[in-house]
């Protein structure tokens, strides 16, 4: 069974962007644009891992990952980010993984993914 990666970001043509390269790279990934749905469907969710814009309307990135993480505290949450400040923000929650400063292209997603262990050397 491949990995699923759930990508939430309010930016819908970027996370749909990102899970073309996850699902190239044999993963599955499931797009959410707005936290608060998330959030009501986190029950039926299943996800090994999570991308989360930090700045979006109703919702910071933060604040969904320790909603997110009560629900699913074994999954990998990597932040994302265009806001130096956030980023540095963000690196004092322990769940975090990673921060991914924004923009950055399919080969830094790709090696993230890999420093987290959730794609191998050669694909998931």
């Amino acid at each position: 069974m491949s990995r699923r990666i759930l990508i939430v970001d309010d930016n819908r043509e970027l996370a749909e962007n990102l899970a073309e390269i996850l699902e190239m790279e044999g993963l599955e990934a499931l797009v959410m644009d707005d936290p608060h749905a998330v959030l009501d469907a986190v029950r039926e969710l299943r996800f090994d891992a999570a991308l989360l814009d930090v700045r979006m309307p109703g919702m910071d990135g933060i604040d969904l990952l320790r909603r997110l993480a009560e629900h699913v505290p074994d999954a990998v949450y990597v932040l994302m980010t265009a806001f130096t400040k956030e980023e540095r923000l963000a690196q004092r929650d322990a769940r975090v993984r990673r921060v991914l400063a924004k923009p950055f292209g399919p080969d830094v997603l790709i090696a993230t993914l890999r420093d987290v262990d959730l794609v191998g050397a050669g694909g998931a």
